[in-house]
């Protein structure tokens, strides 16, 4: 191995590292200003906090992803990967059929964009689609942004309420742990399918 790609090989390890270590921070501290007492009071401040930090966690794992430096088409893909992760909320308000924020958090069910089971036939169905469309490679990233943005969406959201996984049911809400390590290894995971199946 020549030293620049040694260098370069290092550069990204530190980038990796240090995106993951703000991640882990971006997930204690979101959940932790959820549980201050003036945000639980605020109906406002709780929505604005979570989405915040769901889209936040997308942006940084995407970044893992791509291997984030200072390319302006890396930082714009983030951007796009965090208000898919924040717009997977907007479900709440389609469900409730009102643009009012009391009515979108008083569902007695959960909406249809919160169930994990459906996009991972999304994201087959891309994948799939990608290979017969190889004039539009974009096709295979948009799937692998798609996992980041709402499986870290779900993974966040499944402390509280667990997993939804329709026909088959929900899970037991995860373990702060277990929500914790599934966030930062999800990033890792699909970072290995990105580098050895898209870039080419």
């Amino acid at each position: 191995m020549s030293e620049s790609k040694a260098e370069k090989l290092i550069q990204s390890l530190i980038r990796t590292v240090s995106l993951e270590l703000l991640l882990l921070i971006t997930c204690l501290s979101g959940d932790h200003i959820m549980t201050l007492s003036n945000v639980k009071k605020s109906m406002w401040a709780g929505a604005l906090v979570d989405n915040t930090t769901h889209g936040v966690v997308g942006a940084l794992s995407w970044a893992i992803v791509i291997d984030l430096d200072l390319d302006p088409r890396k930082i714009v893909a983030c951007l796009i990967c965090s208000l898919f992760s924040m717009a997977v909320d907007i479900d709440h308000f389609f469900a409730a059929k009102s643009l009012k924020l009391k009515a979108a958090l008083s569902l007695k069910n959960r909406p249809s964009f919160h169930a994990t089971s459906p996009l991972l036939l999304v994201v087959i169905l891309l994948w799939i689609l990608s290979l017969f469309l190889k004039k539009i490679p974009c096709l295979k990233t948009l799937s692998l942004c798609l996992i980041i943005a709402v499986f870290s969406h779900h993974i966040r959201d499944a402390s509280r309420h667990g997993l939804w996984l329709p026909p088959f049911g929900e899970t037991t809400p995860l373990p702060i742990w277990l929500y914790i390590t599934s966030t930062l290894i999800l990033p890792l995971l699909i970072k290995v399918i990105y580098q050895n199946f898209v870039i080419v």
